[in-house]
């Protein structure tokens, strides 16, 4: 991806193609999420911004990749083998994004007295002990919890568990006050009503897709994960970071997974 430093006004450069405006976005939503590789093109601020809106759609991106490798692997090792493989398969198409998030906002709100002492240690790169222990705990806890369901049902999670980490970014981007300065700048005030209901609904529709009976239940976890994940942040560090996103984004994939064991068990 190629930087411009003086991009054209995004409805100006895009003027009677809106399609194109559209496809862009996307694009943009796909290089920040993911380390998936496309054809250089031009950085757009306003796009950047815009493509939050697809946020789910990269998340059914990711969720295929996990659920493809998963499928293959299962041809050739048991579920348990190919479950680490597909979860491999997931951090490595995103470079760990949310991961990260979630060890920093670890060691931030466990090492920090103060808020402005929290938000310094979100910004240190390296990870501690309780961003050690969170990542370990969230990825056992991933683990045992899709190893729970049966092999038919492990695919589906995946897909699903990723839609609704990603979807999780725009109603706290919209209801919370984000105090950061990293990676959520650019998407800061552009979650409008109308961009959270269209993701929304693309979201409902994915779910209803790969989740069929357990839909209404699935979401409303989603929900209550995400309403969660703000209030806790809000209070500990007065709104929401990038890093917090991503907590939040692991949050609700972990919740999935575990009410979808829970159904199960």
């Amino acid at each position: 991806m190629t930087n411009n430093d003086n991009p054209p006004d995004a409805d100006t450069k895009f003027a009677g193609v809106p399609l194109h405006a559209e496809v862009m976005a996307l694009a943009h939503a796909v290089t920040f999420l993911t380390r998936i590789p496309l054809p250089a093109f031009a950085y757009d601020p306003q796009l950047q911004g815009k493509s939050v809106s697809y946020f789910p759609l990269v998340g059914l991106l990711i969720g295929l990749i996990g659920a493809g490798v998963f499928e293959l692997a299962h041809l050739v090792w048991p579920a348990s083998i190919a479950i680490v493989l597909a979860m491999t398969a997931t951090i490595v198409s995103t470079g760990a994004f949310h991961e990260d998030g979630l060890a920093d906002s670890a060691d931030g709100i466990g090492g920090g007295w103060t808020v402005d002492d929290k938000l310094r240690i979100m910004k240190d790169s390296r990870i501690g002990t309780y961003g050690g222990l969170a990542l370990v705990l969230v990825v056992l806890l991933k683990f045992t919890a899709l190893e729970a369901l049966s092999d038919h049902a492990i695919s589906s999670a995946l897909i699903v568990a990723h839609v609704l980490g990603r979807w999780s970014t725009l109603p706290l981007l919209r209801f919370f006050p984000y105090v950061g300065d990293g990676t959520g700048n650019p998407f800061v005030g552009s979650v409008t009503a109308r961009r959270l209901l269209a993701a929304s609904g693309g979201t409902f529709l994915i779910t209803m897709l790969f989740a069929g009976e357990f839909t209404i239940s699935i979401l409303l976890c989603a929900i209550v994960c995400t309403v969660l994940s703000g209030v806790f942040f809000r209070r500990k560090i007065a709104g929401i970071t990038g890093d917090s996103l991503g907590a939040a984004n692991q949050f609700v994939e972990l919740a999935t997974y575990l009410l979808l064991a829970a159904i199960v068990s």
